[in-house]
């Protein structure tokens, strides 16, 4: 070092501190999620002995075609779903909401280009009657916004009229999530895949989802439920 010269300690790069973020959420959303799937498992078995997979069957096959959201989606301007979501894992309780109907009612007049329900029940505190309400009362798009790990709950949601299905790339395989994809497109609700990190992306391209109608990064993580932005690395477009 030259005599006289000061030693300058430059700051510590943004892109590593929020990469060290990403591992640390990453670890403990693996665990939030495990415990959420599990929960779902279970809750799926108890309903498979409640209701026969023949009795959705013939339920869905009465119900009023699904409705395409992709013209409201594609329209010009911002397009949006609003949610009906009265709790979630990180935060706990957002809202009472006691008629989730009513809610869906004030999000159509507002403008809302799709609704979105949660029918979780265990961490989210929604229901299929939940969905049911919001589906006879509204004219526009619902989505069933649950953990889809099995073609059941797929049929479970076009029986109580859902028309868009949300797919998590995190909680399927490549195979799963290929067959439900094609799934969607014989039962008729829209695919909304959602994609987390910079891995899922890829792989919603490698399976039959590219072939589909739509896929976009969630920018809340995974347990921490943190809204990310541009800073970490995440994009806001949503393709």
């Amino acid at each position: 070092m030259v005599a006289g010269a000061r030693e300058v300690q430059f700051p510590r790069s943004e892109a590593g501190r929020y990469a060290r973020r990403d591992r640390f959420d990453r670890e403990r959303a693996t665990t939030v999620l495990d415990g959420i799937l599990a929960g779902v498992r279970d809750d799926l078995e108890q309903r498979k002995r409640a209701r026969s997979l023949a009795e959705l069957r013939s339920r869905a096959a009465d119900a009023v075609s699904a409705l395409d959201p992709l013209p409201a989606f594609r329209a010009p301007g911002v397009s949006i779903i609003a949610e009906v979501k009265r709790k979630s894992p990180s935060k706990v309780a957002l809202a009472d909401i006691p008629d989730p109907a009513s809610l869906a009612a004030q999000y159509a007049a507002g403008g809302a280009a799709a609704i979105s329900v949660l029918t979780e029940s265990r961490r989210f505190g929604g229901s299929l009657a939940d969905l049911d309400a919001v589906r006879a009362r509204v004219d526009v798009p619902v989505l069933r916004k649950d953990f889809i790990v099995d073609p059941y709950r797929l049929w479970e949601a076009r029986a109580h009229g859902a028309d868009l299905a949300l797919l998590m790339v995190v909680s399927l395989d490549d195979a799963q999530l290929a067959d439900l994809m094609g799934l969607c497109k014989e039962l008729g609700p829209t695919p909304l895949v959602e994609a987390h990190g910079r891995r899922s992306p890829a792989r919603c391209r490698s399976s039959r989802a590219s072939r589909h109608q739509r896929a976009g990064p969630d920018n809340a993580g995974r347990g921490s439920h943190r809204v990310r932005g541009p800073r970490d690395g995440h994009p806001r477009r949503h393709g």
